[in-house]
């Protein structure tokens, strides 16, 4: 990241987006080693310059602002700051919402992973019936899109179907049977190409 630092000193205009996309990246690898609060450094770091670089330019940048965010509400989350990471979370599902309005063949799987992140942070505040709401949501956007490509969007599926059904329990509500017969039958149909 250093050597980043240097180029955007000398060259903001040409270099800015991508120290937030690497430490983005690394914060996501950092989480993946359990190393939550060295990502949340690096996560919020590259929230901050999405921020930025969307004053600017926000056609260009608010998808990864979004992304960003997510990532954050995930950190805050794996770090038991589930207010924090309501926050953050819910941030992210408001910018995906209007980018999945205007084009949502594009957007759509990626709120699916927004409201995803959202239900997580949910679940853990102790909010399990809004998690199960933001699940479900989630699976309805998401099961197109895994239909037409299985590999690309099948393991968030699993997830998300993994966890609504766990909110519901948790809640101690009945799931939409009709939907998660729905995502049970793409996963089926497509389990060879996952």
């Amino acid at each position: 990241m250093t050597i980043y630092r240097e180029l955007v000193k000398k060259s903001p205009a040409r270099f800015l987006p991508d120290p937030a996309t690497s430490l983005n990246n690394l914060g996501i690898r950092l989480s993946a080693l359990g190393r939550h609060k060295e990502a949340l450094e690096a996560t919020r770091e590259a929230v901050n310059i999405y921020r930025e670089l969307v004053k600017k330019n926000p056609d260009r940048f608010l998808p990864d602002l979004a992304g960003s965010l997510n990532n954050l509400g995930n950190c805050l989350s794996a770090l038991g700051r589930h207010g924090e990471a309501l926050e953050a979370t819910r941030e992210a599902v408001e910018i995906r919402r209007q980018l999945a309005q205007k084009n949502p063949d594009r957007f759509l799987p990626d709120l699916a992973r927004s409201l995803g992140a959202h239900g997580y942070a949910l679940l853990g505040a102790g909010r399990a019936p809004e998690a199960a709401e933001a699940f479900r949501e989630g699976l309805g956007a998401l099961i197109p899109h895994a239909r037409r490509l299985p590999r690309a969007f099948g393991p968030l599926l699993v997830a998300l179907l993994r966890d609504y059904l766990r909110a519901c329990e948790a809640a101690g509500r009945a799931p939409d049977d009709e939907l998660v017969r729905e995502a049970e039958k793409v996963l089926e149909e497509n389990r060879d190409q996952r």
